[in-house]
């Protein structure tokens, strides 16, 4: 599935989802890439990403910054759980939050199981 959406949803810019529930698709980081930088996602207001690590191997998300792979300008809830970000993956979210003071629009952050230590 995670290959079809990514060739997909790049040629889908004449609609717009506003949610969007990936959570188990199996992606490369490459096919996130492409599914994240979709027209169709410009407005997307509920994003799950939501990743079952196998034999301890991160999800798609951990290879890219999240801060700028993210579709971030209408964004009410992201959930992010299981991707293994990291401290790193996580401080630059939150610097991407803070790029956006005044129209912050996140409501909503899942950073289950993502090795984010208390620091």
């Amino acid at each position: 599935l995670g290959p079809r959406l990514a060739a997909a949803l790049p040629r889908a810019g004449h609609r717009l989802l506003r949610r969007l529930n990936l959570t188990g698709v199996v992606f490369n980081s490459e096919q996130l890439k492409a599914v994240l930088e979709s027209d169709c996602l410009r407005e997307v207001e509920e994003l799950r990403l939501g990743w079952t690590p196998t034999a301890g191997r991160e999800g798609p998300l951990a290879l890219l910054n999240p801060g700028w792979a993210i579709p971030w300008d209408r964004l009410r809830l992201l959930d992010l759980a299981g991707q293994r970000v990291g401290d790193e993956g996580a401080v630059e979210v939150v610097k991407a939050l803070a790029r956006r003071p005044g129209e912050a629009l996140l409501r909503w952050l899942g950073l289950a199981n993502n090795g984010v230590s208390a620091e």
